[in-house]
C-alpha cells in the first residue's frame, strides 16, 4: 500500500467516523467510547490463569 493511499483510506475513515456522528447526535444516542471495564464486566470477561511473561535468556 501506498503512502497515499494510506492517507486517502485515513481520510475516508475519519469522513465516515464524522458522519456517524452527526447521525448519533441527530438521534439522540450517545457518541462517547465505552470505558473498557464497563465493557469487561458485562461481557464477565476474566483474566485468564497462567498468563505470565517469563524472561528468556539469549
Amino acid at each position: 500500500m501506498s503512502y497515499m493511499m494510506a492517507v486517502a483510506d485515513f481520510r475516508e475513515a475519519r469522513r465516515r467516523a464524522s458522519m456517524e456522528q452527526i447521525v448519533a447526535r441527530l438521534r439522540g444516542e450517545s457518541v462517547d467510547l465505552l470505558s473498557y471495564e464497563d465493557v469487561r464486566k458485562k461481557l464477565r470477561a476474566t483474566v485468564s490463569p497462567g498468563v505470565e511473561l517469563k524472561e528468556i535468556p539469549l
